[in-house]
C-alpha cells in the first residue's frame, strides 16, 4: 500500500456519516464532534453512550439499516459496523460518490486515514502508519504526548496573537520572517512552563514593536 498525503480537513458544521452504532463508532462520533462536525449515525441499533450524546445538536440518531440517501450531502463517510457486506456497501457508496471513505480496520476499504492524534490547544500533531500499525501510532502519540505539554497551545495563541500584529504593522514579508525567526529562537517555552505568560507575550511585543 502506498503511503497517504498528508491533510487537514475543515469538518465544521458539515455532515459527517458514520454507519455503525457499537463502542467504534462511539470514538468516532466523539472525535467528529470535537471538531464540530454534524454527524449522523445510522445503525438499527445504537449504544445508550450514543444516544445520550444526542443531546448535541450536532448529532443526528438514525435507527435504520443503512441506505445510500443516507450519504447524501455528506462530505466523508466512516463504516464501522458489525456487518462486512454493509461496510463494503458503505464503500462503494463513498467512492461513487467521490466522498472521502474510511472502514475501520479495512485499510483496503479506505481512501483516507484517521491518525493518532496529539492536541494542545491549536496545535495538532498527527501520527500516521499508512494502516499498518495503529498499536505503533499509539505508541508514538504517547511518547509526543509527554514532549508536547499544555504549553504548547498557550505558546500558539501567543504566536497568533503576534502574527496578527505583525500583519497589521509591517508590510514587508521579510521583516515578519525576521521578526518570527527571531521569536522563535527566545525562551518563550520555558517562561510559559514556568507561569511567566506575562513576560512571555512582553517579550514578543519587544520584537514586534520595537
Amino acid at each position: 500500500m502506498s503511503s497517504f498525503y498528508p491533510i487537514f480537513l475543515d469538518i465544521k458544521n458539515k455532515k459527517c456519516l458514520v454507519v455503525g452504532g457499537g463502542s467504534v463508532a462511539m470514538r468516532k462520533v466523539k472525535s467528529l464532534l470535537k471538531f464540530a462536525a454534524r454527524v449522523t449515525v445510522v445503525a438499527p441499533q445504537i449504544l445508550p453512550e450514543i444516544e445520550n450524546i444526542s443531546a448535541n445538536k450536532n448529532l443526528t440518531i438514525i435507527k435504520a439499516c443503512f441506505e445510500p440517501s443516507h450519504m447524501e450531502n455528506a462530505v466523508l463517510a466512516i463504516g464501522s459496523a458489525n456487518s462486512k457486506e454493509v461496510n463494503q456497501t458503505v464503500y462503494n457508496e463513498a467512492e461513487k460518490r467521490k466522498i472521502p471513505v474510511n472502514i475501520v480496520d479495512q485499510p483496503e476499504l479506505c481512501t483516507f486515514m484517521v491518525p493518532s492524534l496529539v492536541r494542545r490547544g491549536d496545535l495538532s500533531i498527527a501520527i500516521s502508519t499508512s494502516g499498518k500499525s495503529p498499536a505503533v501510532a499509539k505508541a508514538v502519540r504517547k511518547r509526543l504526548e509527554d514532549e508536547f505539554g499544555n504549553e504548547w497551545g498557550e505558546y500558539l495563541e501567543i504566536m497568533g496573537h503576534a502574527r496578527k500584529i505583525a500583519f497589521e504593522t509591517e508590510p514587508e514579508q521579510k521583516k515578519r520572517e525576521e521578526m518570527f525567526n527571531e521569536i522563535v529562537k527566545t525562551d518563550l517555552l520555558e517562561m510559559i512552563r514556568a507561569g511567566n505568560s506575562d513576560g512571555a507575550r512582553r517579550k514578543v511585543m519587544e520584537i514586534i514593536k520595537p
